[in-house]
């Protein structure tokens, strides 16, 4: 969860296969890195759980975004 202000701006879950079902950012916090913090989160917890890969479930929106990040 990423908070600003002790508003929720972004947030970002595994499900418990381990794989990334849930990122959001609000529209007034997008283009600020906060959804990228959050997926490096995510990978570092996953590496650290000595899963092979990080997964995303990503909707037709997202796919760009996982692209640029590397995800195929």
């Amino acid at each position: 969860v990423v908070e600003h202000h002790k508003t929720i701006v972004g947030f970002a879950g595994l499900n418990a296969a381990g794989c990334l079902e849930w990122l959001y950012v609000r529209p007034d916090y997008q283009g600020k890195g906060i959804a990228k913090a959050l997926v490096r989160h995510l990978e570092r917890h996953v590496k650290k759980s000595r899963r092979s890969a990080l997964t995303a479930l990503a909707t037709a929106n997202a796919v760009a975004f996982f692209q640029h990040h590397g995800y195929k």
